[in-house]
Parts: C-alpha cells; structure tokens; sequence
C-alpha cells in the first residue's frame, strides 16, 4: 500500500473531458488496490456535493484551493508580460496552492505526484527546497499542442502567438528536467518529451 499526494491544476470530476477521464479511473483504480490517495486540487469550481460523493470513497482527503479567475488583473497581467507562457500564467502564481503543499509535505508520502507541467509554477519552489522526489505526469506536450491550437485564431495575433510559443519552449526546457520521473501518455510523446 502505498501513500499517495495527487497535485491537480482541476478537479477530476466531472469527467467533461480526457484528462479528467484519465485521473479520475487512475485514482479509482489506485484506490480500488488498497493505495491511500491525498487529492490537493485548484479549482476555477468549489467541490461541489456531486464531485464530493464521486471522489470521496476513493480519497483519504481531498482540498480544494480555489483558482484565480481567468479575468483577474493578475492573470490577465501575467498571460501579456510574464516570462512563463500564458497556461502556466493562468495556474501559477498562487501562493495559497505552494503554502498548501509545504503542509503537505510535513508528511511521508510514497508518491507525490503533480499532474502537468503548468502546474508547477508555484510548486516547484517548494518541491526543490523540501528536496521531494516527484512524478511529473504530462497529458500532451504543451508546446507543440498550443502551436497547433493557435493556428486557428486570427491572424491579427499571430505575433502574440509566436511569442507564447517561445515561452512554452523555454518553460519545457526549465521544468521538465526538475522531476524524478516523467510520465506521459503516450509513446510519441514520450520521445518528444525526452528530447526537450
């Protein structure tokens, strides 16, 4: 049995989309071995009483910290002047989630396991000065995925574009050698993550 801190940038309930999906089966499954999993979570949304009953019979503890909205002075500042591209931006720079994880970490755990790279803005610092070992889990490489979304907005912010995509490379470069272990999801991405 192990003893698991599950770090989230979102509530894997409901299940509205894969990586929801994805780490909702995986904790259940954990769970479902007999594996004690800590759910430390922002959300733009309150654990409301239906994602409660959902995930609680296979959590020892989940909190949730609220997310800045993504209209926030803050956000909004950080998405057009911030060094770190615009997802990380938008789930970054939150002090309350970094104090959250200190406390955690006066525990043992087994596993400490941080879903997606852009969460680990304000992780990161703790994680380093605590000395844990991490597993950084990554459900698509950022970099190549934004480009590929971008294409389809106007031209007009294409310069914009260009300069979030040079952020995201840059940030994938800093980050993605930080963790213990890195995981992906898929074999192809696998490759391209360990060429970063």
């Amino acid at each position: 049995m192990l003893r698991v801190l599950w770090i989230s940038p979102y509530l894997p309930w409901p299940t509205t989309n894969g990586g929801k999906l994805r780490q909702y089966n995986l904790i259940r499954r954990l769970a479902e071995r007999g594996h004690q999993i800590t759910l430390l979570a922002q959300s733009k949304n309150p654990l409301d009483d239906t994602a409660a009953l959902r995930l609680s019979p296979y959590l020892q503890r989940i909190e949730v910290l609220p997310r800045r909205p993504l209209k926030h002075s803050l956000t909004l500042a950080a998405v057009a002047f911030a060094p770190v591209p615009m997802l990380v931006s938008v789930n970054g720079f939150a002090p309350q989630w970094a104090r959250a994880l200190d406390r955690f970490l006066d525990q043992s755990w087994d596993v400490v396991q941080v879903e997606h790279s852009y969460s680990l803005h304000s992780l990161l610092p703790v994680l380093e000065r605590r000395k844990q070992p991490f597993l950084l889990t990554e459900h698509n490489v950022e970099s190549s995925l934004g480009a590929a979304t971008y294409r389809h907005y106007p031209a007009v912010i294409r310069p914009y574009v260009a300069y979030d995509d040079m952020r995201y490379r840059r940030w994938e470069r800093r980050v993605l050698k930080r963790p213990t272990r890195l995981l992906s999801v898929t074999a192809q991405d696998a490759a391209r993550l360990a060429e970063i």
